[in-house]
């Protein structure tokens, strides 16, 4: 790929920060919890989203979960990068038991976002 698993990972939770800069959306507004944590409201693909995210930057992994009525709902998506070999997951799972429901997300918004990643990787490897 030609960049490191730390740039990747900081321009893949920076997508989550500015959205923007990465897919077309508009009406963000995003709050910073703390170092781990934001709170977003996009509308991006036809949707208006309200979400928190959550970040382990040891673990690479951002997990994004819905708020709706004030509260959270009991299913989270996960987008995580791995090492050895370096590659993302993508997958939905339920909060309460850990286990991985379906997910019907088109590829080719997800093959899309990954192209981004690397791309602001590499541009900011060479700068």
């Amino acid at each position: 790929t030609g960049v490191t698993w730390q740039s990747l990972l900081h321009n893949f939770f920076q997508s989550f920060r500015e959205p923007q800069k990465f897919f077309k959306c508009d009406k963000v507004v995003v709050k910073e919890i703390n170092a781990r944590q934001i709170y977003r409201e996009i509308t991006a693909f036809g949707q208006h989203l309200v979400e928190n995210v959550y970040f382990n930057s040891d673990a690479g992994e951002a997990v994004c979960r819905a708020v709706k009525d004030g509260r959270e709902v009991d299913v989270e998506r996960v987008s995580v990068l791995r090492t050895d070999p370096m590659r993302f997951e993508f997958f939905q799972r339920n909060m309460a038991s850990g286990e991985r429901v379906f997910w019907k997300m088109g590829q080719a918004i997800v093959l899309g976002d990954v192209e981004i990643w690397l791309e602001q990787a590499r541009t900011t490897a060479d700068s």
